[in-house]
């Protein structure tokens, strides 16, 4: 088997000053227009997106909400704060926990077929 693994390197970053707060809900987490915007950006440079094999990786409840909303696939990444409780108490259910960033992508985003 030949896995093929393209790294997309930003070169636009959506920021949202917190003063402007209001006129941007729709980006702000768990709303997904940010991650709306990057798969339009990367459409108009002749990229597509398939959300059923891209995966969403956070350390928040949010983010994985924000990834289900998306039609992504979330990962949640431990780091102590206890949102693995918080998103089962929330039925918020990430399709695999990490302990870290580097076994989010070596146990299961590269592991997955």
């Amino acid at each position: 088997m030949l896995a093929l693994i393209v790294a997309i390197t930003a070169h636009t970053i959506l920021n949202i000053p917190h003063p402007e707060y209001d006129r941007f809900m729709e980006f702000r987490k768990p709303s997904t227009g940010m991650v709306e915007q990057a798969i339009d950006d990367l459409f108009s440079e002749g990229l597509i997106v398939d959300r059923s094999a891209s995966f969403f990786v956070g350390d928040k409840t949010i983010d994985v909400e924000c990834g289900m909303r998306a039609g992504l696939r979330p990962v949640l990444v431990r780091t102590g704060h206890n949102e693995e409780e918080l998103c089962l108490k929330r039925n918020i259910i990430p399709e695999f926990v990490a302990d870290d960033l580097y076994k989010a992508v070596t146990e299961h985003i590269l592991a997955v077929d």
